[in-house]
Order: structure tokens, then sequence, then C-alpha cells
């Protein structure tokens, strides 16, 4: 779809390809802090025009933005959590020897 520049046809392919976009441009951002309004900025264009119902993957198995706990995130979150988040990717909170790589995976957590 992205080699041959084709619409998306469902909201998979439209996720693949707003985050593919999202994900060419994030050297842009390489010197800025993270924050709560950068993670809302990457959320809303990886999930723009996105139906979350047209994203099933199959029997039994849901997208991720159709599970109860991530409806709305962007829009009805506390920011604690968040904030919290981001400063453990700021390095302000956390152990300042934990490996790079454990604090990546623990982010994406």
């Amino acid at each position: 779809m992205i080699r041959l520049d084709r619409k998306p046809r469902n909201g998979g392919e439209r996720l693949v390809r707003n985050t593919f976009l999202a994900m060419s441009t994030v050297e842009e951002y390489a010197g800025d802090r993270f924050s709560p309004s950068l993670l809302d900025e990457f959320y809303r264009r990886v999930t723009d025009g996105v139906d979350p119902g047209s994203c099933d993957r199959g029997k039994g198995l849901e997208c991720g933005l159709r599970r109860k706990p991530y409806g709305g995130l962007a829009r009805t979150r506390s920011d604690k959590p968040v904030t919290l988040i981001c400063a453990y990717c700021n390095d302000e909170v956390g152990d300042p020897g934990e490996h790079p790589a454990v604090r990546a995976l623990n982010i994406r957590g």
C-alpha cells in the first residue's frame, strides 16, 4: 500500500499509513522533550481518520482503539499518569543507572 501509494482500504491500513507518515517526520522532534501535548499530537496523527470499528483483526480480537480502557484516551485520561510517563522518558524519574534499552522497553509497555 505504501510503496504503491494506494489509499488505505480499512482502519487497519489507515493506522499503518498514518504511523508510517508520523515516523517519517520523527527526526523533526529530536530536540523536543516528551510532553502530554507531544504524545497527544502523535496520537491524533496516528488515529486520524480511523473508525475504530473498521479495524477488526479477526474473530475474537479487537483493535486496541476499541478496547474499553483505551476508548477516548486522549480526551478523558487524567494527566498525572501521562506526566509521569513523560518525566520517565525525559530521565527526570527512575534509576539513573538504568540501561537505555530497559527504559525504552518500559516506555513502550
